[in-house]
């Protein structure tokens, strides 16, 4: 998740973002309860062009959730938890 993503934002192409971002709040589990909250600002910030909110939203997603999310799913691949949509 982090790699695809990471390249849009040091390139500041916010706009790339926007679609994954939304894409990923679809993704979220009831043990991330925040986590449909913190993509969807983090959208909206792509979208509104503001680097500074993209940067708080992805690094309140990775302080809430990134150990738990690589110890339980980080092997499985992201489209398994929503097999029928894409981004």
């Amino acid at each position: 998740m982090d790699s695809h993503l990471a390249a849009a934002y040091r390139e500041d192409r916010l706009q790339r973002l926007v679609a994954p971002l939304q894409y990923l709040a679809t993704l979220a589990l009831a043990e991330f309860p925040d986590w449909k909250a913190i993509a969807l600002t983090g959208a909206a910030a792509a979208a509104a062009g503001d680097r500074a909110g993209v940067r708080d939203s992805c690094g309140n997603c990775h302080a809430a959730y990134r150990a738990q999310y690589r110890a339980a799913m980080r092997t499985r691949p992201v489209i398994a938890a929503n097999p029928g949509r894409r981004p």
